[in-house]
């Protein structure tokens, strides 16, 4: 089973190329919000769950200054997520 990192990079690489649709992503980071264990890797996920809804929405990334600003603010909160430290991770 791929690690919560490796699933986060998966999801990063696949939003970089326009691979996936809304309702994808936001699944995806539903069911890696639930196995994340660190509370700020939490939040960031939680961070690029809301970015998701807004880059997603016509209606909601028009007022957050377009589309292609909505996709890197939510690129931007996966890869905080994904370079957050581990327990089992040395510095």
């Amino acid at each position: 089973m791929p690690t919560t990192k490796e699933r986060l990079n998966a999801l990063l690489n696949e939003t970089k190329k326009d691979m996936i649709d809304g309702d994808a992503i936001i699944a995806e980071l539903r069911s890696i919000l639930s196995l994340a264990d660190n509370p700020y890797q939490r939040e960031k996920i939680h961070e690029a769950l809301e970015w998701a809804g807004i880059h997603f929405s016509p209606r909601r990334w028009v007022n957050y200054g377009g589309l292609e600003k909505t996709r890197a603010s939510l690129q931007t909160a996966i890869f905080k997520a994904i370079s957050v430290r581990g327990k089992d991770e040395t510095p």
